[in-house]
């Protein structure tokens, strides 16, 4: 799975992405093109680059100023460099994009070597010195290319001569064919290099990632979290960042609120209606995904296990079918079932299953899914509902505290009291909902 896959998520991967201010089309096109990590180890490897610019690079304002400016003209000149790695014989046009890759290549990593020493996974020590010797013969060190005189002298000679007689037919006829034969002997000096010219394509790309990801960690609250080796996970002070901006948009304050689950042991919430169960659910799957796709979490720290599959399957709109919304999310959590049931390590992210079935079937149908999962050593679930469910195996109830002094408190607290909290008519109320609707209801509810 990619990064590109997963931005329709309604866990908010794509507001996440799109803040992200990058210098040049390939850093964007690279992050959406980066798989989804499931060693540890590589993940560690990313993180442990972005914590190096985040402390020496962002940092730096001047620096990191430079290293963007730099790079803003870079473009993907793969298809060129392939071209060149088989042989092809390239035109002015190609030669100046390898010329100019090679000049921000070398400007770049001298950049980062003087701030923060060499980065083996970007491959700074690696110098594209004789590429940009054999396209700039002149030693002027500027981007524009054109078939330098000092390449051939029989090229200097004619064209002296037509400076004189600039309409000698034979004498344009002789100059196209002595530049066709400097740029095949160009071809032949460069094919040798067009494997690292890839490699600092590349390398760019994750350079402007880099500056991109760890300039939004300045201005913003997140953090590289750690790899949890136990099966337990944690955030701490976690936050929707696109529900946060809406929040403080609206004069609001965002309230932020910390989570522990951990494998094996399904994770119930519970809680009143506007309590904040969805954002929470959406935002566990959003800080699971940036921990495998390596980029920080919006959370005061973080530690969290690597999975190998995610799971988030929530009430949102679905795309039209033939079956209704209760049959699209059945087809959803028994395809869910059926990969969970191989052994792979999941995060499963279930917000209010059966929500749209009668209540009888729908308490049962959960809580048999909260016992299946807790059997499944592998899987780590986190559910929300509305359901009153007693299951058999063992489980970790969190409920969000609700309405505090006329305002909902949105943590969550570890409850041993399963049952559901009754606040409906409370939050209706702090609506300003029809009084005399919400009174019939509680008349209703008093004579039960």
């Amino acid at each position: 799975m990619k990064l590109c896959d997963i931005l329709d998520s309604p866990c908010g991967i794509d507001f996440y992405v799109d803040s992200l201010r990058f210098s040049s089309p390939i850093g964007r096109k690279t992050l959406l093109e980066r798989r989804m990590m499931t060693d540890g180890d590589e993940i560690a490897k990313h993180y442990e680059v972005l914590a190096l610019f985040y402390s020496k690079v962002v940092c730096n304002a001047g620096v990191l100023l430079k290293i963007q400016d730099t790079l803003q003209p870079v473009k993907d000149i793969k298809v060129t460099l392939n071209r060149l790695a088989l042989g092809a014989v390239l035109d002015e046009i190609q030669l100046f994009e390898i010329k100019r890759v090679a000049l921000v290549w070398e400007k770049v990593r001298r950049l980062l070597i003087e701030t923060a020493g060499q980065i083996e996974m970007l491959g700074t020590s690696e110098s594209l010195e004789d590429v940009v010797d054999v396209l700039d013969p002149e030693k002027l060190r500027i981007e524009s290319f054109y078939i330098y005189d000092c390449y051939s002298p029989s090229l200097a000679k004619i064209r002296h001569r037509l400076k004189i007689s600039p309409e000698d037919v034979n004498l344009l006829a002789d100059e196209k064919e002595e530049e066709h034969a400097i740029l095949i002997q160009l071809a032949g000096k460069l094919k040798p290099a067009a494997k690292r010219l890839e490699k600092a394509l590349d390398s760019l790309a994750e350079i402007d990632i880099n500056c991109a990801v760890a300039d939004y960690m300045q201005h913003g609250s997140l953090c590289i979290p750690k790899i949890s080796g136990t099966g337990k996970s944690m955030i701490v002070g976690y936050s929707n960042p696109e529900v946060e901006s809406q929040v403080e948009k609206e004069g609001g304050i965002y309230q932020y609120c910390d989570i522990v689950f951990k494998r094996g042991v399904p994770t119930i919430v519970i809680g009143a209606n506007m309590g904040g169960k969805s954002v929470t659910l959406k935002t566990v799957a959003l800080c699971q995904y940036l921990l495998q796709f390596a980029l920080p979490l919006p959370a005061c720290n973080a530690t969290l296990c690597v999975e190998e599959k995610i799971y988030l399957i929530t009430p949102e709109e679905r795309p039209s079918s033939a079956l209704s919304s209760f049959g699209n999310e059945m087809k959803e959590i028994d395809s869910m079932l059926r990969s969970t049931g191989n052994g792979e390590k999941s995060l499963v992210i279930l917000d209010e299953p059966c929500r749209s079935t009668n209540p009888v079937e729908g308490s049962a149908m959960v809580e048999a899914l909260a016992d299946l999962t807790a059997r499944r050593k592998n899987v780590t679930l986190i559910l929300a509902t509305h359901y009153c469910i007693l299951p058999v195996e063992e489980c970790r109830w969190l409920r969000v505290i609700g309405i505090e002094n006329g305002k909902m408190n949105y943590a969550l607290v570890e409850s041993s009291d399963r049952e559901i909290p009754q606040e409906a008519l409370n939050v209706a109320s702090q609506l300003g909902v029809d009084e005399e609707w919400l009174g019939l209801a509680k008349k209703i509810l008093n004579d039960k």
